[in-house]
């Protein structure tokens, strides 16, 4: 997998999770909304990297899939 890939789309996750925390932090206070900022960008962060390593994983098994499937039609 592409290195960039690795980096964006936690990245991009974190941002949004960010925003969203914050504005809905915002209703409660400026406190609250810093607060819905570092949570929401952590939750984010963490499910993009969540994703990536199980979409790694899931390309992993059907590579090892077919290459079994190959190794028994073609030996």
């Amino acid at each position: 997998m592409d290195e960039g890939c690795m980096f964006v789309l936690p990245s991009v996750l974190a941002l949004l999770g960010a925003i969203r925390g914050a504005s809905i932090g915002l209703e409660y206070g400026i406190g609250w909304a810093v607060v819905g900022f570092v949570v929401g960008g952590f939750l984010g962060h963490l499910l993009g990297t969540l994703v990536l390593s199980m979409l790694f994983w899931a390309v992993h098994a059907v590579l090892r899939l077919i290459s079994k499937i190959v190794e028994f039609f073609f030996s």
